[in-house]
């Protein structure tokens, strides 16, 4: 597993890490991804597995996989939804075949409009972390 160190700087703004995980995701033998600095949480990210936020409730599945496809092979797409409502909760899991594609997707990908509303789109903690 490759470490990347993070700096204060760096956990209060997310939108920074795009790059220097692309780095680090770059090599193919790259499976997963660590971060975290001394004091908090260490935080293991699977490499393919990307969490997409600031969804509109009216985004499927089908819109994330076309959004995502150009970037690589799409293998899974997840809309999260309440439970007791139905409906999407604002975010959701795309999984990529390969970590390369992953990471060029969250690079292309965050900040990108999709139905209107800018994407945070970043590497997906393990599940169950």
């Amino acid at each position: 597993m490759r470490s990347v160190s993070t700096t204060p700087d760096l956990v209060r703004h997310p939108e920074r890490w795009t790059a220097e995980m692309a780095r680090a995701l770059a090599s193919p033998s790259t499976a997963n991804f660590a971060c975290g600095s001394p004091g908090t949480k260490l935080v293991i990210v699977t490499a393919a597995r990307l969490f997409v936020g600031n969804l509109s409730h009216d985004t499927t599945e089908e819109n994330l996989r076309g959004a995502f496809s150009p970037h690589g092979q799409v293998t899974e797409v997840h809309v999260v939804q309440d439970r007791y409502t139905g409906r999407s909760r604002g975010f959701a899991f795309v999984t990529m075949a390969q970590s390369a594609q992953a990471a060029a997707a969250a690079q292309e990908m965050n900040g990108a409009l999709l139905d209107g509303r800018p994407l945070r789109v970043m590497p997906a903690e393990a599940p169950g972390r």
